[in-house]
């Protein structure tokens, strides 16, 4: 079975896209720029955009170029499940752009260990797109793991990033900030 990890609505009862009042699972932005939230553990909720209270933010996105981008949630809301049952990892959400797509792992964590669990999440994502590309079929792809409580750690992560590509073919950034700007958009 094919998994679309940017349908719309996501399909799931309890998701973003089939409550009222909440915030969507999908959503088109042209701003210069505005902030990628996820509620703290045990939440139910996928990631979300917000523009007016950037205490919240666990990453910000930058775009002076004001470039169509859309937003698409993905964990908590497209059903990504082993041959066991369980969840599969996959990242909290994704950027698209006309030349590009953002896979992005939100953590507000000090505590070690989470730049590994964001990669594997990251990678997983990676690897169920290439095998299910769909309707997005971005020429570059990008990988951000974006931690609240360490917004920059790139000296200490190079061979991890190293190791990421070398997997992947995907450059990892670990950032808090996503520029999308013409020069960068590929």
């Amino acid at each position: 079975m094919a998994i679309d990890l940017f349908a719309y609505p996501c399909g799931k009862l309890d998701g973003n896209c089939n409550k009222s009042g909440s915030h969507p699972c999908k959503e088109a932005r042209s701003d210069a720029g505005f902030g990628i939230c996820d509620d703290p553990p045990p939440s139910t909720t996928p990631a979300y955009i917000d523009i007016s209270n950037p205490g919240s933010w666990v990453a910000t996105v930058q775009n002076p170029d004001n470039i169509d981008i859309t937003f698409k949630a993905i964990d908590k809301c497209v059903e990504l499940m082993r041959p066991d049952g369980s969840d599969e990892f996959r990242c909290d959400c994704a950027l698209i752009t006309s030349r590009s797509l953002v896979f992005i792992e939100l953590k507000d964590r000090h505590s070690g260990g989470w730049l590994s669990h964001a990669m594997k999440q990251l990678e997983t994502t990676i690897n169920i797109h290439r095998a299910n590309p769909g309707i997005v079929t971005s020429p570059v792809l990008k990988a951000y793991a974006c931690n609240k409580q360490r917004p920059s750690l790139q000296v200490q992560v190079k061979s991890q990033a190293q190791d990421f590509f070398t997997t992947t073919g995907v450059v990892l950034k670990v950032e808090s900030v996503i520029s999308i700007s013409r020069a960068n958009d590929g």
